[in-house]
């Protein structure tokens, strides 16, 4: 995208005005390059431009500029434009829907998330938008799955050690089933409700096939994972033999996702 002669948009980095937060001025390194605030219904937007040997530098807001070989400018420029706050709306609601990803060892430090969109002519938006405050332990519904969606920690004990599961599904009927998400998968969310409904639905027509097993409650519960982590795993989900628990020698069922 080209937004004067001779200079195009590889990057843009836009940070809106309502999504920005206060932080501790000990936080903020000494090398750090400070913007000018920017009104509320707008965005600071942080752009890396690409120009030519010819590109004038003439009335750009420049952060810093680098020439390159053959000529050609790049240089890192701030302007505030206006800023659509239904956005932000937007991206709220998508966060709200997702179901978090936690990685081990890996603890979020900054209460903001990030969304890209690809631009036709090969530049890049990404907006930045503050998260919205969530209990750890709630997760959103996974439709079209109709039971209750609940954190990984808090399913069945005797489980939890499973490395290999999207989700472990215990079947009750009326729509009172329940689907532990287990978020350190590497897992389609959206597919894992569809799939935990087809098998509730098989379920409440009386149709459980060998990979389903019993709680000690006597619920019935069967294992969803992906093919790509049975594989690595060396699990075959026609005939799943599941990992021990640590202490407790432990058989179960693994279905496939």
């Amino acid at each position: 995208m080209e937004i004067l002669p001779n200079w195009r948009v590889a990057l843009c980095l836009q940070f809106p005005e309502s999504e920005l937060r206060a932080l501790e001025s000990q936080s903020i390194a000494a090398d750090t390059i400070e913007l000018p605030s920017v009104r509320a219904g707008f965005a600071v937007n942080v752009m890396v431009i690409v120009g030519t040997a010819d590109a004038s530098l003439d009335g750009l807001q420049l952060v810093a500029v680098l020439d390159q070989e053959a000529g050609r400018k790049v240089a890192l420029v701030h302007l505030a434009l206006p800023f659509d706050p239904a956005i932000v709306a937007a991206l709220h609601a998508q966060d709200s829907a997702r179901i978090p990803l936690i990685i081990a060892g890996v603890a979020p430090t900054e209460p903001f998330d990030w969304a890209v969109v690809p631009g036709t002519d090969g530049s890049r938006l990404v907006i930045e938008y503050a998260k919205p405050d969530r209990d750890p332990d709630a997760l959103p519904a996974l439709p079209p799955f109709r039971g209750t969606v609940l954190a990984w920690n808090t399913g069945p004990q005797h489980l939890r050690h499973l490395e290999l599961a999207c989700g472990i599904l215990v079947y009750k009927p009326a729509d009172n089933s329940r689907l532990y998400v287990d978020q350190r998968s590497r897992c389609d969310h959206r597919r894992l409700g569809r799939n935990a409904q087809e098998l509730c639905d098989a379920a409440d027509l009386g149709q459980f096939d060998n990979r389903w097993s019993n709680l000690p409650s006597s619920e019935p519960y069967t294992i969803l994972s992906t093919q790509r982590v049975l594989d690595e795993a060396g699990v075959d989900p026609n005939n799943p033999q599941l990992p021990p628990e640590p202490s407790t020698d432990l058989n179960a069922d693994r279905r496939q996702q």
